[in-house]
C-alpha cells in the first residue's frame, strides 16, 4: 500500500496498481482511452495527464510535472493533483486534437449513449470545435455478420489490435499507414478468424467496431432491459449481460466478474442467441391434432395436461441445457425413481468420473481467473479452443507468467504492456497440447502432439510415473532436454551412446519426461482435460498427474523446509558462538616458541588482520511454490455437472422400464439417443 497526497486529500492506494487505477478506484474522475485493466498501459492517448511534484513544498510554490497516469506507479508521500489547470487544459487539448477527424455523427452512431469517448469528451469539457479544414477519412471494410466497421471514427488508442493480437492471439487484425492515417483493420475484406473478435466492440472506445446484430434492428442502449445471467454455450459459467426489447432478445453483452470471465466472452456466448428470436420456436402451447401443431389456451393447455397424467405411470427426461429449477420441478413431478437427467449412458459415466475427480479430497479445481497464474499447463486430450473457449483464452495469459517473473527480475511493473513484451522477447511459460488434431494453442505451446485417444491416455499415465520417480530435492532434478544433449554430444565424440537408449529412443517416454519436469519446476501447475475423446481412462489419467504431481511437490516442499531449518541452524549457532566473548591474545601462538632461524616474527603474525569468514544468513521458503497443482475438467453442457449432481438415470435405462407417458424438458434428445429409437419414441 502507498500513501499519496491527491489535491489537498490523503488516500492509501495499492502500490500494485498504476496511478490511473488508483484514482479510478477513488472515484476520481481521470479521462483515458487507452488504458485497460486487461491489457496494461501503453500511455499513447496522452489523455490521462495529471501534475506530479516532488514534494509538499513544490506543491505550496505550484513547481510540479505533468505526467501520464497509467505510466507511473503510485508511491509514499507523493504528491498529485487532476484539477491543476495546466492539466486540465493539456487533457482538453488532447481530446480536441483527437476529435479534428472524428465525424459528427452521434446521433445515428450505434455507440450512442454508451461510448467512453463521447463520456470522456464531456468529461473533459470539449464543446467546440475550432478544426475547420478538410476531415481525414477512410474506406470501411466488410468483416462479417456479426461486427460492422466505421473507421472514420477511430482515436489511434491501439486498443483493438493490443487485444486482438497481443491478448488474444489473432492474426488476421492489423494496423496500416502511419501518422494520421493509420489504419486498424484486416488485409483485405472477411469475417474474422479469432473466436474472440466480438470482444472488440466492448475493448473499442469509440464506434469503430459496432455489434452488427444489435445495430440491425435500430436499438440504443437506453431502450434496452437488461438482467444478470449465465451463459449456457459450454461449461465455463461467463457471466453475462443479455439486453431485451419488445420480448425479443437483442444483444448479449460482457457482465464483469473477477472470478471468471472477467472483461471477455468468447463469440458463440455473444453471438449465439438467434435460435431465440426464431420465427418457429414455440412461445406458446400447442396441441398436436390430426398430425398438425395447433396453439391452444394455456389454462386449457395446464387442465388438459392434468387430465392426461391423472393415473399413468409418468417418466421425465431433463437436460443438461435446462437450469436446476427445471431438472428439479421436473424429478419432483414424476419421481427420484422415473427422472434421467436427458443424457446416455455414456455422457453420464463421463461426467460422473468428472464429478468423482473434482470431489476429491485434495483435488484443487480453480477458477478462469487463478488459470491465468500458473505457469506450467498440460493439455490432456482436449481441444479447449471449441469446447471451452474462454479457458483457452486464459492458457494464453497464463503462457506469459514467464515474461512477467522476466519483468518483476527487472523490477518492472506487470501493467507497464510494453516494458514487458520488449523484456520478455516472446519467452513463455511450458504449455503442452495434446490432442487428436492441431489446435489453435499451437503457436502458444511449448510442444503440441496429434495422438490417438489411446496413445493420449498412455502419456498421461507415463507422465504421472516419471514424476512419481523424480527426487524429493529439486536440486537434485536434472533437466531432461538437457541430458539428452549432453548424451547427444558424447555420442558424436566418441561414437557411442554413453545414455539410457531405451529411454531417448522411445519418443513418448522422453516427452513424458520433459512435462514431468516442467511440471516439478514450476511454481504452479495445472492439468486440463475434459470429455470430448469419450475417455474415462483419459480423465482419470489427468486425475493421476494432478495426485501425484501434489505428493511430489508436496515432499518437494517438505526437503524444502529440512534444508533450510538446518541451514538456519547453523546460522544461528555461528551467530551465538561470535557473540562470545573472544580473547585478546591468541593463546596458541603465545604458546610457539620463538624460531629466529625461520625468519619469522611472533609479533608480527600476531599483528595480522585475517579476512572474515563469509557471512551466513537465514534463508526463507521459496513461498511462490505451491504445492497443491490443480486440475480443470470440461464437461459438454452448461448443466452437466449439475443435473449429474442432481441424480437421475440416463436416457437408456428410463425408455427401458415400463411407462405410460413421458414428459422431456428442453431436450430434443438427438444426441442421447439414435434417431430411430427417437422416432420409435
Amino acid at each position: 500500500m502507498a500513501v499519496i497526497h491527491i489535491d489537498g486529500t490523503t488516500v492509501e492506494v495499492d502500490g500494485a496498481d498504476n496511478l490511473l487505477q488508483a484514482c479510478l478506484s477513488l472515484g476520481i474522475d481521470v479521462p483515458y482511452f487507452c488504458y485497460h485493466p486487461a491489457l496494461g498501459s501503453v500511455g499513447s492517448c496522452r489523455q490521462c495527464a495529471v501534475k506530479q511534484y516532488q514534494n509538499k513544498e513544490d506543491l505550496e510554490a505550484g513547481k510540479g510535472k505533468l505526467v501520464m497516469s497509467c505510466m507511473v506507479a503510485p508511491g509514499d508521500d507523493m504528491y498529485i493533483s487532476v484539477t491543476d489547470d495546466e492539466a486540465k487544459a493539456f487533457r482538453a487539448s488532447m481530446v480536441e486534437l483527437l476529435m479534428t477527424n472524428h465525424p459528427h455523427d452521434c446521433p445515428t452512431c450505434e455507440e450512442g449513449g454508451h461510448c467512453h469517448l463521447q463520456d470522456m469528451t464531456y468529461m473533459s469539457g470539449h464543446n467546440t470545435r475550432r478544426y475547420r479544414f478538410t476531415k481525414r477519412t477512410h474506406h470501411n471494410q466488410e468483416l462479417g455478420p456479426f461486427i460492422a466497421h466505421e473507421m472514420n471514427r477511430c482515436i489511434a488508442c491501439y486498443r483493438c489490435v493490443r487485444f486482438y493480437k497481443d491478448y488474444a492471439g489473432g492474426e488476421d487484425l492489423g494496423v496500416f499507414s502511419s501518422n494520421n492515417r493509420v489504419y486498424f483493420g484486416r488485409e483485405k475484406d472477411g469475417q474474422f478468424e479469432s473466436e474472440f473478435s466480438g470482444n472488440l466492440t466492448e475493448v473499442c472506445p469509440t464506434g469503430v467496431f459496432t455489434d452488427k446484430t444489435h445495430s440491425e434492428r435500430y436499438n440504443r442502449k437506453w431502450d434496452m432491459q437488461y438482467a444478470p445471467s449465465i451463459c449456457h454455450g459450454c461449461s465455463a459459467g461467463c457471466n453475462i449481460s443479455p439486453g431485451e426489447r419488445y420480448g425479443e432478445l437483442r444483444r448479449i453483452e460482457n457482465r464483469y466478474n473477477g472470478e471468471v470471465n472477467r472483461y471477455f466472452l468468447c463469440d458463440r456466448g455473444r453471438f449465439g442467441y438467434g435460435y431465440v428470436n426464431r420465427a418457429d420456436r414455440p412461445t406458446q402451447a400447442l396441441e398436436r391434432i390430426n398430425d398438425k401443431h395447433v396453439k391452444i389456451n394455456i389454462d386449457y393447455a395446464l387442465d388438459e395436461t392434468i387430465k392426461r397424467l391423472q393415473d399413468k405411470k409418468i417418466v421425465g427426461i431433463g437436460s443438461p441445457r435446462a437450469s436446476l429449477e427445471t431438472n428439479f420441478a421436473l424429478k419432483n413431478l414424476v419421481g427420484f425413481d422415473n427422472f434421467s437427467t436427458g443424457l446416455n449412458h455414456q455422457q453420464q459415466s463421463l461426467v460422473n468420473k468428472c464429478i468423482e475427480v473434482l470431489s476429491t479430497e485434495g483435488i484443487y479445481n480453480p477458477s478462469m481467473t487463478d488459470i491465468e497464474s500458473h505457469d506450467a499447463v498440460l493439455v490432456l486430450g482436449e481441444d479447449i479452443t471449441q469446447t471451452s473457449s474462454r479457458v483457452a483464452l486464459s492458457v494464453r495469459q497464463a503462457a506469459k507468467n514467464k515474461g512477467l517473473k522476466m519483468a518483476a527480475a527487472a523490477k518492472t511493473q506487470a501493467w507497464l504492456a510494453e516494458p514487458v513484451k520488449r523484456i520478455a522477447q516472446d519467452a513463455l511459460s511450458p504449455v503442452y497440447v495434446i490432442d487428436v488434431t492441431q489446435t489453435k494453442l499451437d503457436d502458444i505451446s511449448k510442444a503440441s502432439v496429434v495422438a490417438t485417444p489411446e496413445d493420449i491416455t498412455r502419456l498421461g499415465f507415463k507422465v504421472a510415473d516419471e514424476i512419481a520417480s523424480l527426487a524429493d530435492d529439486l536440486t537434485q532434478i536434472d533437466d531432461p532436454a538437457e541430458q539428452q544433449s549432453q548424451a547427444s554430444a558424447d555420442t558424436d565424440v566418441t561414437g557411442n551412446n554413453n545414455s539410457e537408449g531405451s529411454d531417448n529412443s522411445d519418443g513418448m517416454q522422453a516427452l513424458a519426461k520433459q512435462i514431468a519436469y516442467d511440471l516439478i519446476q514450476a511454481d504452479k501447475p495445472l492439468v486440463i482435460a475434459g470429455t470430448s475423446l469419450a475417455s474415462n481412462a483419459m480423465i482419470e489419467a489427468a486425475a493421476q498427474i494432478t495426485q501425484v504431481l501434489t505428493n511430489k511437490r508436496a515432499a518437494i516442499k517438505n526437503t524444502e523446509q529440512q534444508h533450510i531449518d538446518a541451514h538456519n541452524a547453523k546460522v544461528k549457532a555461528a551467530e551465538q558462538q561470535a557473540q562470545t566473548a573472544q580473547p585478546e591474545e591468541d593463546k596458541e601462538l603465545a604458546a610457539k616458541p620463538a624460531k629466529p632461524e625461520t625468519g619469522t616474527d611472533k609479533q608480527e603474525q600476531e599483528d595480522v588482520n585475517r579476512e572474515p569468514a563469509d557471512t551466513l544468513e537465514l534463508k526463507e521458503a521459496n513461498t511462490n511454490y505451491s504445492a497443491q497443482a490443480g486440475i480443470y475438467l470440461t464437461v459438454p453442457d452448461a448443466n452437466s455437472i449439475g443435473v449429474c449432481l442432481l441424480g437421475g438415470q440416463s436416457v437408456e435405462e428410463l425408455l427401458a422400464t415400463d411407462f405410460d407417458v413421458v414428459v422431456v424438458a428442453e431436450n430434443q434428445l438427438s444426441d442421447a439417443i439414435a434417431a430411430s429409437k427417437l422416432t420409435q419414441l
